[in-house]
């Protein structure tokens, strides 16, 4: 019964000790029970936590000792060697987690990042490969580490990561895509048989975030089916259906309760339908409509839209913009819309593409307001967009 509830109380202490940070309580778990390899295993933490790194691998070495097949405690034992500058020592003790657990991930893993650092690059990479083989959740590790290793150079990276399964491919795309490698990304998925529309969509997310907009492109249209020219503005007569979370390269919409659009079959510049946008009081200077588009350095375009408004009013009236889409400045603007009600008017402007920049934002905004708030009251028709390049002269 004492040795019951001395070992009771060991198990309290010892696990609490790590929660707590209190050494003291570890301390007297071990002199309860000095053969429990829990106890000096908590006693080792909280020795390395302080710093004090020879006594804490000295004690995980006794915990391992007393529990020799277990190869958590072996890679607790190689972390604290590592930690305490033995690396040979460290290894050996990776290598014993290996054998005990050959087939699962975590062993390998540990021991092939050794093997990085000791610049053993091809034992590394063998066995973090091995790793990954039977844990895929180290995959995206593997690739950032051979990316790493490689100093961003794609092809080794791939060498490195060797595996050449659709999960592996589909990894490499995300990874290129959020590190702005817009042809890499694509190489990787046109060797898949098929891409699902979330992983789809969130590659075309990435790709645009990294300024990849060319491979943005390419990707999205291959999802969205579309024939429009790589250069023009898509869905430009509202004739295709829009959604709120539309993701790409087609029109963006404002989610807001005071804005309300709707594709309107009764009132058409063109086509069969026009995008009205109707305003209850919204007050707040943001874009209500965008799209980004693709465009040529350095050359110069004309955008034109059919507009009409009814019952607008307002202190800033919406107009059109181009705005850059790397580094957002202003590049033109259309005239302000008319506040009485109006027939289908014309509205151009012309702009001039930055010299490193391949992509701009058409958007419909507002004019700064002289007050604030500044609500906005009434409905604006859009139809027939056109992006044109001019010739130069």
């Amino acid at each position: 019964m004492n040795y019951a509830a001395s070992f009771g109380l060991s198990k309290i202490l010892g696990r609490g000790s790590v929660y707590t940070n209190s050494l003291p309580a570890a301390d007297n778990a071990v002199a309860l029970t000095p053969a429990d390899p829990e106890a000096h295993q908590a006693r080792a933490i909280l020795l390395g936590r302080t710093g004090r790194t020879a006594e804490a691998v000295r004690e995980m070495e006794i915990a391992v000792s007393l529990r020799p097949q277990d190869d958590y405690l072996w890679l607790e034992v190689g972390n604290l060697r590592d930690d305490n500058r033995d690396q040979a020592s460290a290894l050996a003790a990776f290598d014993n987690a290996v054998r005990l657990a050959p087939h699962y991930g975590h062993t390998h893993w540990q021991r092939g990042n050794l093997l990085v650092r000791l610049g053993r690059y091809e034992e590394a990479f063998a066995e973090l490969r091995m790793a990954a083989s039977y844990n895929r959740e180290f995959l995206p590790s593997l690739i950032d580490l051979a990316w790493g290793i490689s100093r961003g150079e794609p092809k080794t990276t791939e060498r490195l990561v060797q595996f050449n399964d659709e999960k592996t491919r589909l990894a490499l795309a995300r990874f290129y895509a959020l590190h702005g490698k817009g042809a890499e990304a694509l190489d990787q998925l046109h060797e898949l048989r098929t891409i699902g529309e979330d992983a789809r969509a969130d590659l075309v997310r990435s790709l645009i975030q990294t300024k990849a907009y060319a491979a943005a492109f390419e990707l999205w249209k291959n999802s969205a089916g579309n024939s429009t020219p790589k250069f023009s503005i898509q869905n430009s007569s509202f004739e295709q259906d829009l959604t709120f979370d539309d993701v790409g390269f087609g029109w963006q919409l404002l989610r807001h309760d005071q804005v309300k659009p709707a594709l309107d079959v009764n009132n058409s510049h063109e086509g069969a339908r026009s995008l009205r946008i109707t305003f209850e009081g919204y007050d707040n200077p943001a874009v209500v409509l965008s799209q980004l588009l693709l465009v040529m350095p350095q050359r110069s375009y004309r955008v034109s839209a059919w507009a009409r408004t009814k019952d607008l009013v307002t202190g800033g009236l919406p107009i059109l913009a181009v705005v850059d889409a790397n580094g957002g400045e202003i590049l033109g603007t259309s005239s302000a819309f008319q506040t009485r009600d109006s027939n289908w008017t014309n509205v151009s402007f012309e702009f001039k593409a930055p010299t490193a920049s391949n992509a701009v934002y058409i958007r419909l905004q507002r004019q700064s307001c002289s007050s604030s708030p500044c609500p906005i009251f009434g409905h604006v028709w859009l139809d027939a967009f056109e992006l044109q390049e001019l010739t130069a002269k």
